[in-house]
């Protein structure tokens, strides 16, 4: 009995033991709330501590008296308020409103906020240093060097710690009688709160969304990178690079987007945050605001020559009104590159994180949040690639007197709906970005300056109250699947199995040079796709209260779906072909029992195998194979022909079909023209021959021509020319000239041959003798002494050839003597004639008509003397009855016509006079008249 009283001690030792374990595993995932009993509580923003810790801050508004304290609280990483404070104004006049708090590296707390003097509405900068249990080690007070007219309205934007401890700060103030006039202001503090510098900005109305520093985490605002300050202002989207020691402007730049469902958006009219993603990145993430028509934002990340390196618009989907417009601070990047953005819409809170590939990883919706939040992001500073996102809950119209802590462990995990459900609501999508160069006016407004404030501190009490709380509890977890891989096509499925309650996300790792796919099916199944053979491991862990880790050996061989040899099949040039089943399976057997993945087929017949992989499943495939001999077909060696006697090439008869590359069908066909010539032909088995020859040159045949219209004269012979520069004549009587004299009518051919040997043949029929000309010239004549004669021939012919050597029809002579002429009529045929002139004397007859008749008819139309002599000179004129000269020649054979001026004249009587002189005699004078008859 005691044995057992032991037994049970022991194991009730050990269950309370497991459940303070449980109890206290920091793997939960809670809703918590913090209330207080000063008054109206709002929450101007919570940063992450390097501790995984929060600071929250705000400002108390008492319902009673409306009077206004800021406070401030600090969470440890178990969320219990490790320190909380009020901060009053030193009269009853002021308020004071934080807005901004950080934890240092060195576990100091920095906080600002604005001093406003309830009657001139003047507001002031507060800065404070708290150390690591709330004390407060200095306060300063920072305003401008000189008041405006109408005072200034201060605003903090963000305050960050420096690399060297410094203090960090970037505001806005409105100045003017109206606040009209708005500035933008980067101040750089030392670790005890003196001014180092500041520089004030103005161009169109800024609101620089804070500060960070490279070392810190991911916060709105300025940024550093290699002693360079990086601040972003808004509304339009404006980057401007400032130099970290002397704060000096060194570039500026506004920025638009180009996306393809809405073509090119300027992003003006926006709210935005900045956010650090590494030490050589930061992110600008903004938004459209409530009054813009777009449900959308935009994440772009640039590297510190502000280059941007990617870019994604993010649009909500079937949301009431444009959530983006609350999101303000509600945006940073993890550690790990992804982005987290919470969405106030109503009273519900909308969360998502989405992967630096733009991959939706998370998105979730807490109802009835009564949100008005931020976030904060656990182990971001040392680099713990777990994500926690902590959110806090605050709307003053729900929830007056405090606010909530939602803290989601693990956001990739599924929770309990106490923390919220999936609720898809987003799509990402990839655009380009455009920078441009942007002016900023530097250097306006007033100086700063900083003094000691005054300001009260209180102790400030909240009570907790946890509201929801999903606990996982991991133990072990176990990859199941399979050991042996045979494909490498197919999707491999991978499952661990664990406790119910371990609501931890998984984590796999493979060989990434080992697979082309891994695809999450679920929080605890993946589908791995796998690209080649490897032997190795699968991995998966869980980051719980102990990292817990698995390893699941897998064997991955390539083998093929199916074994597929190919239709069957026929061969006219092999002799053998050899049948491949591909490597990857484990054993093969063919049709006569051979073992190898090939086998080399040489006869006609069915062949077929049968192999099996190395997960034992069985893959066949048969296949017939067919052997013929390949027709011939020899197209002779290359050659060359004359142009007049083209080569004919055959391909053989008896096959089934020719095709020739000229496009014939049939068996042979002409060559024509130099180059290749190809033939394919198919004999009845479908097989395949074909052969090439090639035309070389094509010699040119000669030229003969003989002349067609040559003509044979009666007792003449005539000359057939062949041409000259031929190798061979030979001629139809076999003469072997270039030349053959006929003398008879008949049929006459020259056959020649040229230096390439090639020939040409030409003929003519000569069908008629034709007479030789003769007695073509007048008679034999006489001529006067002193005088001339022409001599012609009584008919036309085709050439002349005077004894004198003159070539005309005619020729005029004036000396007695013989005269030949030789001719050729219009067949070539010659003849010659001879004519005898001898001399006679001339008595200078004068001799004239007395009536002519001008009327058409060839006969005494004209009127004219005749003279029978030499004419040395001569005139002949014709007047009528009124003395009127109607005619004048100076030719004897150009007489009268009758007309004058082309008018035909009446007939009657006309006088004439004519003078003349004969050579050797006297002039002489003649008169008379005429009668025209008509």
């Amino acid at each position: 009995m005691k044995q057992l009283l032991v037994l049970l001690l022991c194991l009730f030792i050990l269950y309370r033991f497991s459940s303070a374990q449980t109890a206290v595993c920091k793997d939960s995932s809670t809703t918590t709330r913090y209330s207080n009993s000063l008054g109206r509580l709002e929450v101007r923003n919570q940063n992450a501590t390097p501790g995984n810790g929060l600071i929250t801050a705000g400002f108390i508004r008492n319902t009673a008296d409306l009077s206004i304290k800021g406070f401030i609280a600090k969470l440890d990483a178990d969320k219990n308020i490790s320190w909380s404070k009020t901060i009053v104004p030193d009269n009853d006049t002021s308020s004071i409103e934080l807005f901004d708090a950080r934890e240092c590296a060195d576990g100091n707390t920095i906080a600002a906020g604005i001093l406003t003097d309830d009657h001139t509405l003047y507001r002031s900068i507060m800065l404070y240093k708290f150390n690591n249990t709330g004390g407060l080690l200095w306060q300063k007070n920072i305003r401008t060097l000189t008041k405006s007219t109408g005072g200034l309205s201060f605003a903090v934007d963000g305050i960050n710690e420096g690399k060297n401890k410094e203090v960090l700060l970037s505001s806005h103030h409105l100045a003017g009688t109206f606040g009209d006039s708005v500035y933008f202001s980067i101040t750089k503090l030392t670790a005890a709160g003196d001014i180092v510098w500041n520089h004030t900005f103005s161009n169109s109305y800024t609101e620089p969304p804070g500060i960070f520093h490279a070392n810190l985490s991911i916060f709105s605002g300025l940024h550093l990178i290699d002693d360079t300050l990086f601040c972003i202002g808004g509304p339009d989207p404006v980057i401007m690079k400032l130099n970290y020691n002397t704060g000096n402007f060194d570039t500026a730049c506004t920025t638009s987007f180009t996306y393809k469902t809405s073509g090119t958006h300027v992003a003006s009219e926006i709210y935005f945050t900045t956010a650090l993603v590494d030490s050589k990145h930061f992110a600008f993430t903004c938004e459209t605001n409530f009054f813009t028509p777009y449900n959308e934002m935009f994440s772009v990340v640039f590297d510190n020559i502000l280059a941007a390196t990617r870019s994604y618009r993010i649009n909500a989907l079937n949301m009431p009104y444009t959530p983006f417009s609350s999101v303000r601070k509600n945006i940073l990047y993890t550690n790990t590159d992804t982005l987290l953005i919470g969405m106030p819409v109503d009273r519900d809170l909308y969360f998502s994180a989405i992967a630096n590939t733009g991959k939706i990883i998370q998105e979730r919706k807490l109802i009835n949040a009564d949100v008005s939040f931020g976030f904060v992001q656990k182990n971001l500073l040392n680099g713990n690639s777990d994500a926690l996102a902590v959110m806090l809950s605050q709307n003053p119209d729900y929830l007056p007197n405090g606010f909530q802590v939602y803290q989601l462990q693990d956001y990739g995990k599924q929770f309990e709906d106490c923390i919220g459900v999936n609720d898809p609501h987003l799509t990402v999508e990839q655009i380009n970005v455009v920078t441009k160069d942007f002016k900023i006016i530097t250097d306006k407004g007033n100086k700063f300056m900083a003094s000691t404030g005054f300001s009260i501190l209180n102790d400030l009490g909240f009570v907790k109250e946890t509201l929801c709380k999903s606990v996982s509890i991991c133990d072990s977890i176990k990859i199941d699947g399979p050991s042996l891989v045979c494909s490498i096509t197919d999707p491999v499925i991978f499952k661990v199995k664990r406790r119910s309650d371990c609501l931890k996300r998984i984590s796999w790792d493979i060989d990434t040079a080992a697979i082309s796919a891994i695809q999450n099916i679920n929080d605890s199944t993946v589908a791995i796709t796998f690209k080649k053979e490897w032997s190795g491991y699968v991995f998966a862990s869980i980051s719980a209260c102990t990292v817990m880790k698995d390893s699941f050996k897998v064997e991955v061989h390539a083998s093929p779906v199916a074994i597929d040899l190919g239709k069957d099949t026929s061969f006219c040039t092999l002799a053998s072909t050899v049948l491949n089943a591909k490597k990857g399976f484990k054993n093969y057997t063919w049709q006569d029992g051979s073992v190898d993945s090939v086998f080399t087929a040489s006869a006609t017949g069915k062949y077929y195998v049968t192999a099996f992989n190395y997960c034992g499943k069985p893959s066949t495939d048969t296949i017939n194979l067919f052997f013929f001999k390949k027709p011939v077909v020899d197209l002779g060696k290359d050659t060359s022909f004359c142009e007049l006697q083209p080569i004919t090439f055959t391909a053989g008869d008896g096959l089934k079909t020719y095709l020739w590359s000229t496009g014939s069908t049939t068996v042979s066909i002409k060559a024509t023209h130099t180059g290749l010539y190809n033939v394919v032909v198919t004999d009845s088995n479908n097989c395949k021959a074909t052969d090439t020859v090639e035309i070389l040159e094509i010699y040119p045949s000669p030229k003969v021509s003989l002349d067609k219209n040559i003509t044979l004269c009666l007792g003449q012979g005539n000359v057939l020319h062949a041409g000259k520069g031929f190798t061979t004549y030979l001629w139809q009587n076999g003469d072997n000239a270039d030349t053959l004299t006929v003398s008879n009518i008949g049929k006459y051919w020259v056959q020649v041959i040229n230096e390439f040997g090639c020939s040409n043949r030409d003929s003519i029929i000569i069908k008629q003798l034709h007479q030789s000309p003769a007695a073509f010239l007048f008679n034999d004549s006489t001529i006067c002494v002193d005088a001339g004669i022409t001599l012609k021939t009584v008919r036309p012919f085709s050439t002349y050839f005077w004894s004198n050597n003159a070539t005309t029809p005619a020729i005029q002579i004036s000396s007695p003597g013989k005269y030949w002429l030789q001719v050729k009529d219009y067949y070539g045929c010659a003849g010659k004639d001879t004519v005898e002139i001898t001399n006679r004397n001339c008595p200078g007859i004068f001799y004239i008509p007395n009536a002519f008749t001008p009327n058409g008819d060839m006969h005494n139309d004209i009127f004219k003397p005749t003279i029978d002599g030499v004419i040395e000179s001569y005139s002949f004129n014709i007047f009528n009855r009124w003395g009127q000269l109607l005619f004048t020649s100076f030719q004897i054979n150009y007489g009268w016509d009758g007309n004058f001026k082309s008018i035909q004249q009446s007939a009657a009587t006309y006088t004439w006079v004519c003078s003349y002189q004969l050579k050797n005699k006297k002039p002489q004078t003649v008169k008379g008249t005429v009668i025209l008859l008509r």
